[in-house]
This record gives C-alpha cells, structure tokens and sequence, in this order.
C-alpha cells in the first residue's frame, strides 16, 4: 500500500474518531460560536485555560462546498472546544465519503505529531505563507472517485490541521484546493 495513502487513511480515521465522540448535527455552516481566543498569528487571548476557537466557525458552507467541488453542505459536527482540541466536520451532499474536517490544537500537545505526521512524511509538500511552517500531504485517488487531502500548519501556539475527502483532481488542482482552505481557516482565526 502507498504510504501517502496510509498515512492519509490514518490521519482521517484519527479526525473521524475524535467527531464521532459526539456533537450536534447543523444545518447552517457555522454552528454555534463559543468564545474565540485563538488569534491570528496564533496566540491565544486571555492567558492559561483559554478555550480554543470553535472550529466550526472557521469556513462557511460556501467555502467547504468549493473545497469538497459539490453544489452544497448537508451536515455539520463538531466537538465543544477545549483548551487544548477544537474539531469540525461538514458534509457535502454529493455520494461518497465527502467531506471537510479543521482540527485546532495547542502547539504543546501536537509538536511531535507535527514532526512525525507531517514535517518527515513520505511525500510531504512543504506550503509557505501558512504559519510558522506548513506542509501537505496528496492522497491518492481512490476507488469511490474521491482524492484525500490533509495539511497541517504550526504556530507558536497552535497545530492546525484540515482534512478533505473531495472530489477527483489533479494534484495541482488538489493542491491550490486545499492551501486555500487552510489559508481561509487561518484568516477566520480571531
């Protein structure tokens, strides 16, 4: 098997382990705001024990439609922030496992995953402009028509990671795809 691939797949499956923990299903595609603390250039407000942003607000439907290539978002799931993991999932409505996830993380608790997951895989595609550094990951196409895609972002403080089970393309396509949505995540960071 690829490595790309497993690691695509194990990387997805982790996302979809930690949504599947429970939340509420949406039909708007921002959710519920809780009290966003995550700034931009990654710190975060209020000092110690602040929660994380809701990742939920981070993309609306129209701009998770555009990176899945569907017509609309179906579902939404996300996780109550904590201080240390804000998680969200849409889902598009075309068949197919589609679909959008945004991890945030405090750096602290995902540094070494960074190293691992991202900064040293196989095929890792280092993206400049995104944080303090960035790297993407391009799946494979795979047998239901769709490509997996994933990119992870550090900061000083915070470990981004989005996830999106798409539609076919290119990896140029797929890649101009998915570092646009990471740069609209980060630019909704407040």
């Amino acid at each position: 098997m690829n490595v790309r691939l497993l690691l695509a797949t194990l990387l997805s499956l982790g996302m979809a382990f930690c949504l599947a923990c429970g939340g509420d299903d949406a039909s708007s595609g921002n959710g519920g705001a809780s009290a966003p603390t995550a700034a931009a250039d990654g710190s975060t407000a209020g000092g110690g024990g602040a929660t994380l942003q809701d990742a939920c607000t981070l993309l609306s439907d129209e701009q998770v439609a555009v990176a899945l290539g569907d017509d609309r978002v179906v579902s939404m799931k996300g996780e109550p922030p904590t201080e240390a993991v804000s998680t969200c999932q849409w889902e598009g409505s075309k068949s197919g496992d589609r679909y959008v996830a945004v991890s945030l993380r405090t750096a602290q608790d995902a540094t070494a995953m960074f190293a691992s997951d991202y900064r040293t895989a196989d095929g890792a595609v280092s993206v400049s402009g995104i944080g303090d550094e960035a790297y993407a990951l391009i799946g494979t196409d795979t047998p239901n028509n769709y490509r997996f895609l994933t990119m992870a972002a550090l900061t000083s403080s915070l470990f981004i990671q989005v996830n999106i089970a798409g539609q076919n393309r290119s990896d140029e396509e797929a890649l101009s795809s998915l570092t646009t949505t990471m740069q609209q995540v980060v630019g909704n960071l407040n």
